[in-house]
């Protein structure tokens, strides 16, 4: 398999190696496998791929020599070679003396992207292997099978705008690359062995040439400029005489650094264990290995993440407890930068193969990471899976497909988390592009690529409120967003300090931009982010957008709410009229069902007077001077009063004495609301005819208006009606057509029905106090 190789590569991008030609003259083959078995065992491995090739030359049908042959050229990444030598090996090997060969066949094929025929090779294997790990072995052959096939249906299309480009020679070097850091678009702090040759570091050897470092380089902030050439950073606080030092990583707030310090066997990963230090205005101070570390497993790709108001290391490792072989875990860190006790992500994003190069955005809640254990295009492809701050669950795993994955190896994809730019990122990868090293395979090492999200870059909209006449800044209002293909309001803010809003709009949306403020008139306008319009206004599209908006409010005549007076609470169902002061006129009239507040556009060069009415209230009314046109104008309404009926003696319109106590009460109420009009309702029972008892419900009126009259109440307030027997409160006989006197009793009586905003009198089974409205609700 290629596990172990592709790991050093990935961890530490260890270069491959130099060493003399071979000589073949009169050297048997058995010699010529053995010195590649040495050089191999040396991780020497382009010299023992040359000695393989010549045992092969020497003798083709040598099935050990295809095997070394093919195996080598997996291990160089050079997978077109390793799929032509492996295809040989499948076919020569007769005797089944290498079982998992058509599965290295069909990956290598894979790698290669010819994806119909890696799924048939997979098929055979998987109908075929009886190996002890079997259950291993065809898992991931159906992982493979199922991510060859994703692969095909989403062909070269690319799942959003991308522009992806080589960093060139000034970052990426021959040999591998790793551990990206972005700090904006114009500094990247990474990993690099800067080699342009082939270097074979014999044991024991402290040369600190041949061991990676931690670099950074810049590039000034225009076009076409060039990456200029690598430093080292802060060499002298991390480097430690025979490790690499790679893979470096900063905290959210840039005050702790984090970084790996590893040793190999040849290019084989030994060890590797992950360091903190201070860090101070570009200054790293004393570095510590974090506690968790250990000699019996590797730690590698740090990266911080913050989750609510915690920072948390993530890091990918295989030590104990985790699904497969590297795992990504996370620990929470301490004030002083170490950590508590890592915790394993869990099997929805670890699974049986190798999972690494963690990288969380807080932006969008994302978690991105390489691996091999999810259905994927090439080797590693990368992949993200979003988390919920509220539940602290995570969704599905997705795969980012085309672009930011390949046929091949993809990994270490970073998102710039300087300002507001996070439409830019890189990613490591051996995709054909990179800067091989000479006569080389163009897969066999690791570059650095940018990766340009124009699509995710942020438009940014600055909304300013002001006031239409003075052209001063005007707080306090509130703006929505609206989307106009759908109407939506897509955001909404106030600010009660200010008259300054922040929008982040979406690429290639028509909005409406409404802000309001009570005693104003609504102000709106519009504004695009349709591709072609930013260009044409000078806009670079593969950057962060920024740009602003205006909305002027005028200043509205008058606005008016309602309220109930007994309670204080808004009271709605209310119309509300506004007059003329000068003239009486209507100027305008308003009803709301819904609501207890009422604009009015009218002009604040008159004096006004205006009145409130609802249904079951009595109204209010008030002058406003124009004066006070911009100051908000209250109605209170008040609920109708109970107005208690007056009974009478049969076939009498007399005022019996308890009537007169009962008419006492009402001159009580109507001298306590002086602007109420009443109507004064006559009744009798149905003794007697039609003619007369019109005549008597009448005189029943009239009776109880004089006696209003004479103590004191204006004729105008009183209306006098009588209905005769038409309108019985009770029944006058029983449904067998018995008398009933009770009945009769109850309809020989005077209502009052308020006539200006309220309704009439609710009636009582009792005559002595019965209060009364139209709704005829028993008091």
């Amino acid at each position: 398999m290629k596990k172990y190789f592709i790991l050093s590569l990935i961890c530490l991008f260890a270069t491959q190696y130099m060493w003399a030609q071979p000589t073949t003259n009169r050297i048997p083959k058995e010699k010529m496998m053995q010195i590649g078995d040495e050089r191999f065992d040396a991780k020497d491995t382009y010299t023992a791929l040359e000695w393989y090739q010549k045992a092969h030359d020497a003798d083709p049908s040598d099935v050990f020599a295809i095997y070394k042959v093919a195996n080598t050229h997996d291990k160089l990444r050079d997978y077109a070679q390793a799929s032509e030598w492996y295809g040989k090996l499948v076919e020569a090997d007769t005797k089944n003396e290498y079982p998992l060969a058509r599965y290295r066949y069909a990956n290598a094929l894979k790698m290669n992207g010819e994806y119909d025929k890696a799924i048939g090779e997979f098929q055979k294997f998987n109908a075929a292997y009886t190996g002890d790990d079997a259950d291993y072995h065809k898992t991931r052959a159906g992982i493979e099978i199922e991510g060859a096939q994703l692969a095909k249906e989403w062909g070269e299309e690319l799942p959003e705008e991308l522009v992806i480009e080589n960093l060139g020679g000034n970052v990426n070097s021959p040999s591998s690359e790793g551990g990206a850091y972005p700090m904006g678009r114009e500094t990247i702090i990474y990993s690099s062995l800067r080699s342009d040759t082939l270097i074979f570091v014999e044991e024991g050897t402290e040369d600190d040439s041949k061991f990676a470092k931690i670099y950074t380089t810049k590039k000034p902030d225009e076009d076409g400029a060039e990456w200029e050439e690598a430093q080292p950073f802060n060499a002298d606080a991390i480097l430690k005489k025979g490790f690499h030092v790679v893979q470096p990583a900063f905290s959210t707030d840039l005050s702790k650094f984090y970084f790996v310090r590893a040793q190999l066997s040849g290019n084989m990963l030994e060890n590797s264990r992950i360091y903190y230090a201070p860090y101070n205005d570009g200054e790293i101070g004393e570095p510590a290995q974090l506690d968790f570390n250990s000699n019996k497993y590797a730690c590698k790709n740090p990266s911080v993440a913050k989750w609510g108001d915690k920072e948390y290391l993530l890091f990918s490792s295989n030590m104990p407890g985790g699904e497969g072989g590297f795992d990504i875990w996370y620990a929470e860190i301490n004030e002083d930068g170490t950590t508590k006790q890592p915790l394993n992500m869990g099997s929805t994003i670890n699974t049986i193969a190798d999972d690494i190069t963690p990288f969380f955005d807080e932006r969008d809640n994302n978690l991105h990471f390489a691996s091999q254990g999810h259905p994927g295009m090439g080797g590693f492809d990368i992949f993200r899976i979003q988390r919920n701050p509220d539940t602290e669950e995570w969704t599905q795993v997705e795969n980012m497909k085309a672009g930011f994955n390949s046929r091949v190896d993809d990994f270490g994809f970073i998102i710039n988390k300087e300002g507001k730019d996070d439409c830019y990122a890189y990613v490591i990868s051996n995709r054909p592009g990179t800067m091989s090293l000479a006569h080389k395979s163009e897969t066999c090492c690791d570059d650095i690529f940018s990766v340009l999200m124009p699509e995710r870059c942020d438009i940014i909209c600055n909304v300013d409120v002001y006031d239409q006449d003075s052209n001063a800044p005007l707080d306090g209002a509130t703006v929505q967003v609206i989307d106009k293909a759908t109407g939506e309001v897509v955001d909404e803010q106030t600010n009660t300090e200010g008259n300054n809003y922040t929008f982040l709009l979406e690429m290639g949306k028509d909005y409406e931009i409404v802000a309001k403020k009570e005693g104003r008139e609504a102000g709106k306008t519009e504004t695009t982010t349709q591709k072609e319009e930013l260009i044409a206004k000078g806009f670079d599209i593969t950057r962060p957008v920024e740009f602003g908006e205006q909305v002027a409010l005028k200043e509205l005549g008058l606005m008016v709410e309602t309220y109930n007076k007994k309670t204080g609470q808004p009271l709605s169902g209310v119309t509300v009229v506004v007059y003329d002061a000068a003239s009486g006129d209507v100027v305008k009239e308003l009803s709301e069902a819904g609501g207890n507040r009422f604009t009015f556009v009218i002009p604040r060069t008159k004096n006004y007077k205006i009145a409130a009415r609802a249904a079951g209230f009595v109204g209010d009314n008030k002058d406003v001077a124009k004066a006070d046109m911009g100051t908000l104008q209250k109605l209170y309404l008040t609920p109708p009063p109970l107005f208690v009926n007056i009974y009478f003696n049969f076939d009498k319109h007399n005022i019996r004495q308890g009537a007169a106590d009962t008419l006492d009460q009402v001159l009580a109420t109507l001298n306590e609301y002086p602007e109420l009009i009443v109507e004064v309702r006559g009744h009798t029972d149905a003794k007697g005819s039609n003619t007369y008892n019109d005549k008597l419900s009448q005189q029943r009126s009239d009776a109880a208006i004089k006696y209003l009259i004479d103590k004191g109440v204006d004729k105008s307030r009183l209306v006098p009606k009588g209905f005769g027997e038409d309108q019985p409160a009770a029944p006058n006989a029983s449904p067998e057509g018995v008398d009933d006197p009770k009945g009769r009793q109850l309809n020989r009586r005077v209502e009052f029905k308020i006539l200006e905003g309220t309704v009439g009198a609710t009636e009582s089974s009792e005559p002595a106090n019965v209060a009364t409205t139209d709704t005829k609700k028993k008091q």
